[in-house]
């Protein structure tokens, strides 16, 4: 009965509670890699597949017109792709110029 008393305060006194924490809060993480990349490498919807069809179509910006076009020719798009995508017509919406001489609306005045 001793003995086993013994061993019970040794093993409670090698594993704390804090311990447990960290090692849970280190597979928490983990978990969450796990689905971030699972979640990335899904294939996309359709309505996500038709705004890539759209940016293939618009003029406007020509970069991402490139790489939507590119991405209409592989077999199967993933969500990383497809965020890639937005990310560089975002920066590009952001980086193009708009001058008013050449805005169609402004012609006809």
């Amino acid at each position: 009965m001793f003995k086993s008393i013994d061993i019970l305060t040794v093993v409670k006194s090698k594993f704390s509670f804090a311990y447990y924490v960290h090692y849970f809060i280190v597979f928490l993480v983990f978990i969450v890699l796990v689905l971030g990349y699972l979640l990335l490498t899904a294939p996309i919807q359709t309505t996500q597949f038709s705004n890539i069809q759209q940016l293939a179509s618009m003029g406007q910006y020509p970069q991402t017109q490139s790489l939507a076009s590119s991405l209409l020719q592989q077999p199967q798009i993933n969500k990383q792709q497809y965020f890639r995508l937005i990310r560089a017509f975002q920066y590009e919406q952001r980086a193009i110029q708009h001058y008013p001489a050449l805005d169609p609306e402004h012609r006809n005045r």
